[in-house]
């Protein structure tokens, strides 16, 4: 096997070009705007909370996965929440908790809130949603659906 060598140019920056963020650290002329708001999770699934935020950053929202209510209620504070997620498999009581939290405050309330569960724990869906959860699905559903769920939030 032989191998190759290219001598690439490398040009020199002018120092005149102002630097910019641009959308995924690649340049495609168009600025980085700030996100019209972000998707809160409470989730504990490492490949989930990705799989949300990737979904989230096409849709120029930003994403906060935590699988703990506290660190999602300070989020809810600071930051401009659009929705709610809650996976109720992993994360059943601190779900309730949180929900007694966003309940109790009056700009939270209308928030909406949506939450899956598997199959096997389908008996939580109706105590999520008397709970305070606007919408419980199953995990496939909710997979199923992810980006239209997200693109809906971010009109």
């Amino acid at each position: 096997m032989r191998s190759t060598q290219f001598d690439i140019p490398v040009l020199p920056r002018s120092p005149s070009r102002t630097r910019q963020t641009f959308f995924r650290g690649q340049d495609h002329g168009v600025p980085l705007t700030p996100p019209a708001g972000t998707i809160l999770g409470l989730l504990s699934g490492v490949s989930l909370a990705a799989r949300i935020s990737k979904v989230a950053h096409n849709c120029h929202l930003a994403s906060h996965n935590s699988d703990r209510a506290e660190l999602l209620w300070k989020a809810l504070q600071q930051e401009r929440p659009v929705m709610v997620l809650i996976d109720w498999d992993t994360c059943e009581c601190e779900g309730f908790r949180l929900l007694e939290m966003m309940r109790g405050d009056e700009t939270l309330r209308k928030l909406p809130v949506m939450g899956f569960v598997s199959q096997k724990k389908a008996d939580l869906k109706p105590l999520a949603q008397r709970a305070g959860c606007d919408r419980v699905l199953t995990k496939t559903e909710f997979m199923n659906q992810l980006e239209n769920l997200i693109a809906r939030c971010s009109l």
